[in-house]
Formats: structure tokens, sequence, C-alpha cells
């Protein structure tokens, strides 16, 4: 009896040091590949579909601004008149150019200028959502880890406690309900750790395809999950967005493309020149003539009204989109703000009261024990007091470093959801 007792309370001794390394002791992790998050950022970059076809739209822009300055091919062609029968007749080549009037391919390649500014801008979205959702992931994952690891730990402990019950209840000195307690609890562990295991595998795959590499195996992230929460305030948030936000550049650039779009409706209100000619040699005269004319349209009917009033309309819809855009960050930033903070908070609690609390229970139960005055099951309560508690601190630390990510990434997410646009 005494020697069981003694196994029993050595079993439970190691829970405790296995559940306290898990509050400020790196845990020995699986022989995998070590990497940081910020080398994981650069494999995302590097791979990601969506940047890659944002980079290639950059490029057919750039195309499309050289075609836009071309200037019209000339025209030329043979001509005969007055041929009859054993008479060649008139003779000759003519040619046509059209000259473009305005500055409008000069025009043109602005509008494309300004299309290509707003093709940059959405690059540079593409990447922050890029970089926030593969930090937003990782740690995610790393919680995870986290959690599996406890889950092992949990499972390992109720097995021993377990297999010592039943000896106890052998030699008839624990009852039947107590066994059956032990049992029960160890099953629930056991299930627990499956979630937790299909949770570890889940978020992994979740981060490789954030990355764009689905095939990725596992790797270790170096990075710190423990922090010491430092709650910034909304000012110096709300400033650095407004400023540096690729969300409100490619706002301002629609709005400067929409005018350039205008200018170049306006200009396209003349008409281009048609200059023309030939020559011909007279096979009956034996005389070389030569012609030249001028062509213009009348702009009578069609004056590109029409594209005109579009085109103002569009540049009065940019300005609108414009302040939308701004409505629309300031709105996410006041939600995603509000869950900063909370969750800042919440872990300042967990880190400064709540675990060491836990913790200072779970030693009294365990010196209670030692000295009879509580028995096993009173320190098994206070073990899932704790493991209750420590998954409730890793869930508010993945919410901190979520949102402080999200604050950190000008409140763009979604990578996998970005197309050209």
């Amino acid at each position: 009896m005494k020697e069981l007792l003694h196994r029993l309370c050595f079993s439970i001794s190691w829970m405790t040091v296995g559940l306290f390394n898990l509050y400020g002791i790196p845990i020995q992790a699986e022989e995998t590949v070590a990497q940081t998050i910020a080398e994981l950022e650069q494999i995302a970059l590097a791979h990601h579909p969506v940047l890659m076809a944002k980079q290639q739209r950059i490029t057919s822009l750039n195309g499309l601004w050289i075609q836009e300055g071309l200037a019209p091919n000339p025209e030329v062609g043979y001509v005969a008149e007055e041929i009859t029968s054993g008479n060649m007749g008139k003779q000759g080549v003519e040619f046509s150019q059209e000259i473009v009037t305005r500055n409008k391919l000069t025009h043109a390649q602005e509008v494309v200028c300004r299309e290509i500014e707003v093709a940059k801008e959405s690059l540079k979205m593409a990447e922050w959502k890029v970089r926030t959702d593969v930090r937003v992931a990782a740690f995610a994952f790393l919680v995870a880890d986290r959690k599996k690891t406890l889950h092992q730990e949990l499972v390992q402990i109720n097995e021993s406690i377990y297999q010592m019950t039943q000896s106890l209840y052998s030699k008839g000195e624990v009852t039947k309900l107590d066994l059956l307690n032990m049992g029960m609890e160890l099953e629930k562990s056991r299930t627990e750790l499956v979630s937790a295991q299909n949770d570890h595998q889940a978020a992994w795959k979740e981060l490789a395809c954030v990355l764009g590499t689905p095939d990725m195996p596992p790797v270790t992230i170096t990075d710190t999950l423990e922090c010491q929460p430092n709650l910034l305030s909304w000012d110096a948030f709300a400033q650095v967005l407004l400023e540096t936000s690729p969300e409100i550049a490619r706002a301002q650039a629609a709005i400067q493309q929409a005018q350039k779009k205008l200018e170049l409706e306006n200009a396209r209100n003349s008409s281009n020149l048609t200059v023309g000619g030939g020559i011909m040699y007279n096979t009956e005269s034996h005389a070389t003539q030569v012609g030249l004319g001028v062509s213009v349209p009348l702009r009578i009917r069609d004056r590109n009204q029409g594209n005109i009033a579009s085109a103002r309309s569009e540049v009065l819809a940019a300005h609108q989109e414009y302040d939308r855009i701004l409505l629309n960050v300031q709105q996410r930033l006041a939600d995603v703000y509000r869950r900063y903070a909370s969750a800042c908070e919440n872990l300042q609690k967990y880190r400064d009261k709540i675990l060491p609390q836990a913790k200072e229970s779970l030693q009294l139960a365990r010196s209670g024990y030692e000295h009879g005055e509580l028995n096993y099951l009173d320190l098994l309560n206070s073990q899932q007091t704790f493991a209750s508690m420590y998954l409730l601190y890793l869930d508010n630390l993945q919410e901190y470093w979520t949102y402080k990510t999200i604050l950190e990434g000008k409140l763009l997410t979604g990578c996998l959801e970005d197309g050209l646009e």
C-alpha cells in the first residue's frame, strides 16, 4: 500500500513538472526542420500563386503601355485606272497616313500608367495579406502544437494513475467507483488527445496552403509563443494605417486613373488628320501624275460625348469609392482593435493572476496529498483545473497574436481569396 501511494505521488509530481514546463520552459519537439516565421514568409512570397499572377498583370500592363503609345501605321496600295484592251491606262501607287492630334497617344499611355499604379498597389495589398496570413497561421500552428503536447502528457499521467488505481482496487483499498471515475477520466483525455492531434494536422495544412506549398512537410517553428502583452494605442495604429495602407493608396491611384481617362476622352473629341497621296504613270501620254490629299472627319454627330459623360461619372464614382474605403478601413480598425485590446487585457490576467493561482492551487493540492490531507481525486481535480486554465490561456494567446498581427498587417487578410482585381 505504501509503495503504491509513493508511486502515485511520484506520478502526480511528474504531472506537475510536465504542466509547469508548458508554462515557460520550451518543450522538446519532434525531429523536424527548424524555421522561423520570417523564413516561412519568404517561402510564401516566393511561391504564392496570387503574387505571381499579380506580377504578371503588371507585366501585361507594361506591354499595353507600349502599345498605346504607338502611332498608326501608314497605308500603301496599288492603283490602276482607264485600263482597256491594248491600253494599260494609268498605274501607280498611293499612300495615306493618319496623324493623331491633341496628344491622344500620350493621354492613352497616362491612363495605362495609372492602371499600372493601381496594379502595383494591389500587389502590395496581396503581399501584406500573405505576410499576415502566414503569421496568423504560424501562431495557430504553435498553439495547436502546444495543446497537443499538453494532451499527450495528460494521457500519460492518467494512464499511470489508472494502472495504480487498478492495483489499489485489486487489494480492496479503493472502491469500484474510484476505478470507474479514473477510467472515464482516462478515456476523456484520450479523446481530447485525438482532437488535439487532428487540430494540429489541420493547422499545419492550413499554414502550408497559405505558404503556397500544400505538400510541404511540417516544420518546427522556432519563434517564441509566449510574450508580455503590450497594449498599443488606437492613435498609433490609426495614424500609421491611414498613411501607409496600400488599400487606400490603390483607391487614390484609381481616382488618378479615372481623371486621366476623362482627359483622354476629351482629347478624342478632336479629329485626327489623314494625309495621303499617290503617283501614277499614264502609258498613253507617257506622263507622270502626282496627287495629294488631306481629310478630316466632321464632328457633326459623334463628338465622343457619350464616352466623355461616362468618364466623368467614373471620376465621381472613384471619389466615392475612395470615401467608402476610408470608412471601411476605419470600421474594420475599430473591430480588430477592440478584439486586440480585449485579448491583450485577458492575456495579461491569465499570465499575472489566473495561471499563477492555478499553479499554486496545484502545488497546494500536491502538498496536501503528500501529507494525507487530500485524496488523489482532489489532486486530479486540481490537475484538470490547471489544464483547463492553461488551454484558455493558449486560446487568449492565439487571439492576441492574431489581432496584433492583423493590425500590423494593415488589416489585410485572406490572401487565398484574392483575385486579379
